[in-house]
């Protein structure tokens, strides 16, 4: 458990997804032999195939949310423009934009996209800057979105 934070993810058993009796966990980037239903990144992704939902467990913290204007959440939107939508102007970006905040350890900013925004994030590391996100001084750890 890096930084005492202890992921745990879970193959959801609602609605008909998969579950994995043994152990009920996900094997992340490689096949799963109980379920047959295949995790990997090269997996045929038709219609047809199962759906499949990881659940993942945090431990609960309060979250401090950046108030929309301030200088905290203008960097946000900076930010996320040169990391991840430097094509877009910043009334775009803010646009994406749902919530801003950082757990009140000021550990993680936590960012929450728009389906939109999340929809352009780039698909491929070569399109995406985290010299941006590693420079800004608002957090302790990391960065989720």
């Amino acid at each position: 458990a890096k930084n005492d934070v202890t992921l745990k993810a879970k193959l959801n058993t609602n609605n008909g997804m998969a579950k994995n009796s043994s152990s009920n966990s996900a094997n992340i980037g490689g096949g799963n032999t109980d379920t047959g239903i295949s995790t990997s990144n090269h997996r045929n992704l038709r219609s047809n195939q199962p759906s499949l939902k990881i659940d993942m467990e945090f431990p609960t913290k309060k979250v401090i949310p950046f108030e929309k204007g301030a200088d905290k959440y203008s960097g946000v939107v900076t930010m996320l423009k040169e990391s991840l939508y430097s094509q877009s102007n910043e009334a775009v970006v803010e646009e994406f934009i749902e919530f801003v905040g950082i757990d009140d350890a000021g550990d993680d900013l936590l960012i929450e996209l728009t389906p939109e925004g999340f929809s352009n994030v780039p698909r491929y590391m070569e399109d995406i800057s985290l010299k941006p996100m590693l420079e800004f001084g608002e957090y302790n750890r990391g960065v989720i979105i």
